[in-house]
């Protein structure tokens, strides 16, 4: 070895020396910062042969989430989760996609109109998950409606799981319409991974319980099903896609391209298709059945350095973490042709939806 190429083969060795160094203590802090949540993830990881968690460097899906909550802190995860301003981001980002249409929006039960409270709509609160009523169907008088939209305003979705993008939501509700009332509909939920999409779940309701169809890509510009349960029923429904799916896989390459990784909900009855919302962290942020198993495709496909926190730039100790980890990402990525597969996330992705919103770390 010539002296010119020892400095060069010292300065690796001890850079990664360094690096790991670095996410080490980060480790170790976010071990003793989250101790319920690291005590959680133990749980579901361990019984699915996982032993060893890597927290600062996460490489599986379900570590992925957790590193989501406790670090990615991205200023638009707030947006995406609202339900009224997520729909700036699809504005500013010029996707062409139906959406329910809204009736009205507020911070107060007390402001909901008379006339809403009998029509046949949907009152969802913006702010959080499974809090919204079908006014039609739910058999209670309007000021029983009241008191549970209260309630919903009141309720902070989120705490249990650590889904930090709904800490800062503001607390109101929105009435949209109701789509397809005679029945029919589809849940359509497409996972992508920036730009790329790696599955579409098909949930039917027209079988009394939740049936479901899990998809993935085939290589041919088509989806084959994957023939495993999904998170929503231990079911397998093996209909096929309906004819709108092609249309869902578009608009969620669209939407996808802004992030790292984002579900897109839809709802269609096989003809006309609707945006529902995006989510953050699906299944409350645990990949099921796929979040433990390294070769998986959705955890290989899942590229950190798309995200906020590795893009906009940190300060201070983050700065730091974020050299190292970009650093460790990068080695792996030289082995592995599913990392950085969707590319780099371009900067100017980085104000979608912010538009009027104070930005923050």
């Amino acid at each position: 070895m010539t002296p010119t190429t020892q400095p060069a083969a010292d300065e690796s060795r001890w850079l990664r020396l360094w690096d790991l160094s670095v996410l080490t203590v980060v480790e170790v802090g976010l071990r003793l910062r989250h101790r319920r949540l690291v005590a959680r993830l133990r749980g579901l990881m361990r019984p699915l042969g996982v032993r060893r968690l890597h927290l600062a460097d996460p490489r599986l899906a379900n570590e992925k989430f957790f590193w989501r909550k406790t670090i990615d802190h991205d200023p638009r995860f707030t947006v995406v989760s609202d339900k009224i301003d997520m729909r700036r981001v699809i504005e500013d980002l010029g996707v062409a996609v139906s959406m329910p249409r809204v009736h009205w929006t507020g911070e107060s039960a007390d402001d909901l109109p008379d006339q809403l409270l009998t029509a046949d709509v949907v009152i969802k609160a913006a702010h959080g998950w499974n809090m919204s009523i079908i006014v039609r169907d739910c058999g209670l008088e309007p000021s029983a409606i009241r008191d549970r939209c209260r309630a919903f305003l009141a309720a902070s979705h989120g705490a249990p799981d650590y889904e930090w993008a709904y800490f800062d939501a503001p607390h109101r509700l929105i009435v949209e319409e109701r789509l397809y009332p005679g029945g029919g509909m589809i849940d359509l939920k497409v996972k992508t991974f920036g730009p790329v999409v790696e599955t579409v779940t098909a949930i039917h309701f027209d079988t009394g319980d939740r049936t479901a169809g899990v998809w993935f890509p085939d290589g041919r510009g088509g989806f084959a099903m994957a023939g495993q349960a999904s998170l929503v029923s231990d079911a397998i429904d093996d209909r096929p896609l309906p004819a709108t799916a092609a249309e869902a896989v578009r608009v969620s390459e669209r939407i996808g391209a802004a992030f790292d990784h984002v579900r897109v909900d839809f709802m269609t009855d096989g003809r006309t298709l609707y945006l529902g919302e995006l989510t953050l962290y699906s299944g409350g942020g645990v990949a099921t059945p796929f979040g433990h198993q390294p070769d998986s495709v959705l955890n290989r496909s899942w590229d950190l350095r798309r995200s906020w926190f590795l893009t906009a730039g940190q300060r201070g100790w983050r700065r730091i973490y974020a050299a190292s980890l970009l650093r460790a990402i990068n080695r792996r990525a030289a082995g592995d042709v599913h990392i950085g597969a969707a590319g780099p996330l371009p900067r100017a992705m980085l104000g979608v939806g912010l538009r009027g919103r104070a930005e923050g770390p």
